[in-house]
């Protein structure tokens, strides 16, 4: 329901303007199936004045994330997968069998009979989990429904993922709302990912893609009335899988029947 309202509010922002992006001034994305390259324009550096530049957004993917498990769940045992991305169902030994949604980018057949180790994190009222995997080699993949970023950093052993300063800013009847990115702090430096992006990272020498899905927070206005669904405000949203076991993914760029938008005005 978030995501589509998100995507509904978006196209009466389209003659705003952003600054910061994370590729270098000029360059293209890569093409996916149905794309061709699209040029970011030239943006204004982080902290310059009187100049902004168009900044290319992706389209909020679907959250990714676990249904049907008992709320925090921590299971050990071996994976029994059926189904295919971007929906799975997941069996772990004898101890649970839950849904997963995934960004399509995943394929998880590689896990398939591995002794694993699996976590989900409940948050809220909300019905889906974000989900944390484990196998004899470490953290392998997360599926992070949107409140889980603490959680997901303490998995990987290292503070690498947060969310960015804010990049633009909306509003409506009820909410102002903040539009922001996924900030990766990687090997070689740091990366700012907006919804519908993905990027080939190395995070202490292990290969990662991540794909940002959802990076926005909301302020009530004065005197708003609530809206009817579930306050469920500052969601930041992603999935992270350890490259080695996933192919024919892009290293860098939009996520395939991502189209691009307008995230909102400095």
């Amino acid at each position: 329901m978030r995501l589509f309202a998100l995507a509904l509010a978006l196209p009466m922002l389209t003659a705003c303007d952003l600054i910061l992006s994370h590729l270098p001034k000029g360059q293209s994305e890569p093409g996916y199936p149905g794309e061709t390259g699209i040029a970011r324009p030239e943006t204004a550096d982080p902290g310059e004045t009187g100049e902004t530049g168009q900044i290319w957004v992706g389209e909020p993917l679907e959250v990714a994330g676990v249904t049907g498990a008992p709320e925090n769940l921590t299971a050990s045992g071996v994976l029994t997968l059926s189904g295919s991305s971007p929906d799975y169902t997941l069996t772990v030994g004898e101890a649970a069998a839950f849904d997963l949604h995934v960004v399509e980018l995943a394929d998880l057949s590689a896990l398939q009979g591995d002794e694993v180790s699996v976590t989900t994190i409940a948050w809220g009222i909300e019905d889906r989990q974000s989900l944390l995997i484990s196998d004899a080699a470490g953290p392998v993949f997360a599926a992070d429904v949107g409140w889980a970023l603490d959680s997901v950093n303490a998995w990987l052993g290292t503070p690498a993922l947060a969310w960015s300063d804010e990049l633009g800013v909306g509003e409506d009847t009820s909410w102002d709302i903040s539009y922001r990115g996924l900030k990766v702090t990687h090997d070689d430096g740091e990366a700012v990912l907006l919804p519908g992006e993905s990027q080939s990272v190395s995070i202490g020498g292990v290969n990662w893609l991540v794909t940002a899905i959802q990076a926005q927070d909301r302020t009530i206005k004065d005197g708003a009335a609530m809206p009817d669904c579930p306050v469920l405000d500052d969601p930041l949203a992603f999935q992270l899988q350890r490259q080695e076991l996933f192919t024919s993914v892009p290293s860098n760029g939009r996520t395939p029947g991502a189209d691009p938008y307008q995230a909102g005005c400095m």
